[in-house]
């Protein structure tokens, strides 16, 4: 992918002089990571994806310029789930199980292909087939989904807390 804009320019270093103090080089930080924070939205853009979606973006820079997260077409029908597809479809099935504890697998399948998020994907499928694809769940993708969650959930200065720390 070729960028354009912002995205084509780097953050350039201000040159900090030898009489330059701590409070000198954390404003220098700052203003990169301001600079390169302010980027983010255009990021998201040119890859398609929503702003503040960062699983979604790690994943779509991953396979863009990460060889090992790139996928060979094989032979046969192409499918359109993957491990992450799978993955979320499992915790939402569990969080809509852990919502309301009278509901079955089926029931929360079906409550799912009515989701805006799912219904392009789910709504030609039959029950079956999104079972299918809810027992095939990675465990490990499951918990990156989970964290990627409760991420998301935090709020703002929990999570600047949490980038911050030494």
């Amino acid at each position: 992918m070729k960028y354009t804009g912002e995205l084509q320019k780097p953050v350039v270093e201000r040159q900090l002089g030898l009489l330059a103090s701590d409070a000198d080089f954390e404003a220098e930080f700052g203003r990169q990571f301001d600079e390169i924070g302010a980027k983010l939205p255009e990021l998201c853009s040119a890859h398609g994806i929503k702003y503040g979606d960062w699983l979604a973006l790690v994943f779509a820079l991953a396979r863009e310029h990460v060889p090992g997260f790139k996928t060979q077409q094989r032979a046969g029908r192409k499918s359109e789930w993957h491990a992450f597809y799978r993955a979320e479809l499992f915790v939402d099935v569990v969080s809509m199980i852990e919502a309301n504890p009278k509901m079955s697998i089926k029931g929360a399948l079906q409550a799912i292909q009515n989701l805006d998020r799912w219904r392009e994907i789910a709504k030609p499928m039959t029950i079956g087939a999104l079972r299918k694809q809810y027992d095939l769940a990675d465990s490990r993708a499951i918990n990156i989904v989970r964290d990627a969650r409760t991420w998301d959930a935090l709020p703002q200065d929990e999570k600047n807390q949490v980038l911050n720390a030494e």
